[in-house]
């Protein structure tokens, strides 16, 4: 099951559901709430578009129904994140705040974040499972254009699990191990500003979530090209 903003590109994993321009593909049956965003902006260079965040309340979100639907499709144990996200200009970099770009929570002990943090030039690639957080850093970044995020999840992997964190189609930092079961409820699930000191600022494009589904290398390489 998945969520994805501007056009849809066909490929991979028919478990995924796609939210177009935040609506579902292919039902048209599951449709997000959409605060404030600017649709139809330039995207990634393929023809599709994307979405426009302010930097203060811009928003795509999931509730009533649609939370619950996505809550009993959600794997907190084995899955994929994937997007592609451009800042606003290279001062986001250093302006001393966390942009969130994409936040399922299921409680303080349950949730999956990628975050640009408030460290200056980092980003976070964050699972936390039955209260263990894993979490992946990577520093002295600095990009204006866009670029590429997959997060892959698995307890069941290995000896103990595994956590691993992409940028552009590459593996950033070290696999995270010893993940704990998921064991929480969805309770939000938003793309963009998760309050008013989280919030993204730039632009955000084929955001899509694949549960019970761990993506490879090669997969997640055709997702990082255009």
């Amino acid at each position: 099951m998945g969520l994805l903003l501007g056009t849809k590109r066909s490929l991979l994993d028919t478990r995924r559901v796609g939210y177009g321009t935040a609506y579902d593909q292919p039902n048209n049956t599951y449709n997000a709430d959409i605060t404030g965003c600017t649709l139809g902006q330039t995207g990634i260079g393929d023809g599709a578009t994307s979405f426009y965040f302010d930097g203060a309340n811009d928003r795509v979100a999931l509730s009533g129904a649609v939370l619950t639907a996505m809550g009993a499709a959600l794997d907190g144990d084995e899955g994929t994140l994937a997007l592609w996200l451009k800042v606003y200009n290279a001062a986001v970099w250093t302006d001393g705040n966390a942009h969130m770009a994409w936040r399922p929570f299921a409680g303080s002990d349950d949730e999956l974040v990628l975050v640009k943090a408030q460290n200056n030039g980092q980003f976070w690639w964050n699972r936390e499972g039955g209260g263990v957080d894993d979490t992946v850093v990577e520093t002295g970044l600095s990009p204006t254009d866009w670029f590429h995020i997959t997060m892959t999840w698995s307890v069941s992997s290995g000896v103990s699990g595994e956590l691993k964190a992409y940028r552009d189609g590459v593996q950033r930092g070290s696999t995270q191990t010893g993940l704990s079961a998921w064991t929480g409820t969805l309770t939000q699930f938003v793309i963009g500003a998760r309050n008013v000191d989280q919030r993204w600022y730039g632009w955000i494009a084929k955001a899509a979530i694949w549960c019970g589904t761990v993506l490879g290398q090669s997969d997640i390489t055709d997702l990082a090209s255009v």
